[in-house]
């Protein structure tokens, strides 16, 4: 998606700015659910723990978007006489699905806002749907908990292999989103009983062959194309 939007704004002459916390301050990929644990409950624990903070820097990007914009499309009219002059100047804002918190505040301070999805229905990944419920201050389940962290650790282990089949991270997103909605709170628990006593590399290759045995047996595959995965993840949205 992003490539696609930096197409559209290539030689446009638009002016081009960012509102979002500062690189250093946005810890991109570091923020990650801990693994080490001495039971499941343990491991839900992290989960819930990587939510709140998670969420809790999700708000602070939010509100320096908000007040950021405002400043910087000062910025760009006192430098652009000809956008000045003219009534309206539309601004076209690129966020994740999650930031819907960024709109909410535009429209309540009385701007016109419209919003789009990059697809309808809009389905948020496991963990993107427990990070809105902390922002919103909605609990999370341990069944929810559960299937975050089985949707990640299934990412982590098998999105090379997801890579292969597509470059698309929505889609990705919902097959990983749907693979973890087939296993319910004790089907996950027995899964990763074994990773509160064995080390990760261990667990991976038990973790890889099990999840293979298990989605077939539930009626899943993972995709090898583009095409099957389109075909998976349209198949009756969970």
């Amino acid at each position: 998606l992003l490539l696609e939007e930096l197409r559209a704004v290539h030689n446009s002459n638009k002016p081009i700015f960012f509102i979002d916390l500062p690189e250093d301050e946005v810890p991109r990929g570091k923020n990650r659910i801990a693994l080490a644990a001495r039971s499941f409950d343990g491991l839900l624990d992290n989960v819930q723990h990587y939510l709140e903070e998670e969420s809790r820097l999700n708000i602070r990007r939010e509100q320096q978007m908000v007040e950021q914009l405002g400043v910087k499309v000062g910025e760009v009219l006192e430098a652009n006489p000809e956008l000045k002059s003219k009534d309206d100047v539309k601004v076209l804002i690129s966020l994740g699905s999650v930031h819907t918190g960024v709109y909410r505040q535009l429209k309540d301070n009385g701007e016109k806002v419209e919003r789009e999805f990059n697809s309808m229905p809009h389905m948020y990944s496991f963990s993107d749907e427990g990070v809105r419920s902390y922002m919103n201050d909605k609990p999370v389940s341990r069944e929810l908990a559960a299937r975050i962290l089985l949707e990640t650790v299934f990412g982590d282990v098998f999105q090379p292999e997801l890579e292969k089949a597509s470059e698309d991270n929505t889609k990705i997103d919902l097959f990983k989103r749907k693979v973890a909605s087939q296993f319910s709170l004790d089907e996950i628990g027995g899964i990763f009983h074994l990773l509160t006593y064995t080390d990760w590399n261990y667990f991976k290759g038990s973790f890889e062959g099990y999840m293979n045995y298990q989605m077939e047996t539930k009626g899943l595959k993972m995709p090898k194309s583009e095409q099957e995965l389109d075909e998976i993840v349209n198949a009756g949205r969970v």
